[in-house]
């Protein structure tokens, strides 16, 4: 597990999260902990005998990231709103078909759906948002959706699904989302009913066109445990 965040935290430590024996000799400049995965807004310099302080190692954990990216799909649906005005909905990112409303063939695509240090090892069906403009309650959900699916179990919410995800479209805009603001929710569905999908999701204020990146192009997704 990923050391405290706060305290006083001993190099001893330091070593036992890298994979070091308890009471062994070790240093700061020692590869395997130059080497340890930093917690979101801290810095672990692993060039060796540069400078680098205790604090840096705060939230810091062994577990590697889980880096993926996808090339975003686009699916735009226009028509006439309730008051009878134009609008305009769309669903963009990466989804499986029957996953997070979309019944078409599989938007986009993904270089990696699984790891097994994230999401208890089950498959991402979705990483999409959606978004609406002009006369209209678009249907579903508008914002920014991680959908993953587990065979007959939820997956807990907790940081050892994942703690923060980091977003980077393809002008290089970098989006930190924490797990912990997402509003989760595990039901059954998707294209097998003894299947639990388990979606977390960040509200209106990711609803927009910038956060994935435009249409077919690429974004990279960051999971992190720390």
């Amino acid at each position: 597990m990923a050391l405290q965040t706060s305290g006083a935290i001993s190099l001893n430590q330091i070593h036992i999260e890298a994979g070091g024996t308890t009471g062994t000799t070790c240093s700061l400049n020692d590869t395997d902990i130059r080497n340890l995965n930093e917690a979101s807004g801290k810095t672990i310099n692993n060039t060796l005998g540069t400078t680098i302080d205790f604090d840096d190692f705060y939230g810091a954990t062994n577990i590697p990231n889980f880096d993926l990216s996808i090339t975003v799909g686009d699916d735009t649906q226009t028509g006439t709103g309730p008051n009878y005005g134009a609008f305009s909905s769309t669903l963009r990112g990466y989804v499986v078909t029957n996953f997070h409303g979309y019944s078409g063939s599989t938007l986009g695509s993904i270089t990696s759906d699984s790891n097994s240090s994230y999401f208890g090892g089950n498959t991402i069906k979705a990483i999409s948002l959606r978004f609406a403009s002009g006369d209209t309650t678009s249907p579903g959900f508008n914002g920014l959706r991680t959908q993953v699916q587990a065979a007959n179990a939820s997956i807990a919410n907790n940081n050892n699904a994942f703690k923060t995800k980091r977003v980077t479209n393809n002008i290089g805009t970098v989006t930190t989302l924490n797990r912990s603001d997402a509003t989760y929710q595990a039901n059954s569905g998707g294209t097998d009913t003894s299947l639990h999908n388990n979606i977390w999701e960040w509200g209106s204020s990711y609803a927009n066109s910038s956060t994935l990146g435009a249409a077919n192009t690429t974004c990279a997704i960051r999971y992190s445990r720390s």
